[in-house]
């Protein structure tokens, strides 16, 4: 999401009018690339943009420019169900999904999606 974007928009309108295209659409969710991730800062929650304000002393820091919805999904869908990937080597996580890809399907092939 992004912060300024929110925090300017929230007070004109609700979010909960519409679906996830009308979010998309009027700016509450942006999509961010690979480019553009090297100059953002991330929060992680709702927290981290509400730290700033309340102790800006212990705030780790007051200029993030966007929130992700939730933690999990900074890594993506297939890396987010890989077990402690905290804990783990880049690469081995980068290497189990790539095979978790392969390994997920559909149930059977009459599936209509």
């Amino acid at each position: 999401m992004l912060v300024t974007t929110l925090q300017r928009m929230w007070r004109r309108e609700s979010p909960d009018e519409g679906g996830w295209h009308d979010l998309v659409a009027k700016g509450f969710i942006e999509y961010i690339d690979t480019e553009a991730e090297e100059t953002t800062m991330i929060s992680m929650t709702i927290n981290d943009l509400v730290q700033p304000r309340l102790n800006p002393e212990e705030a780790y820091s007051d200029t993030y420019t966007h929130c992700e919805i939730h933690p999990s999904l900074i890594l993506g869908v297939c890396t987010s169900i890989i077990p402690f990937p905290d804990h783990n080597q880049s690469p081995w996580n980068t290497y189990q999904s790539a095979m978790g890809k392969q390994a997920m399907g559909m149930y059977m092939t009459n599936y209509q999606f």
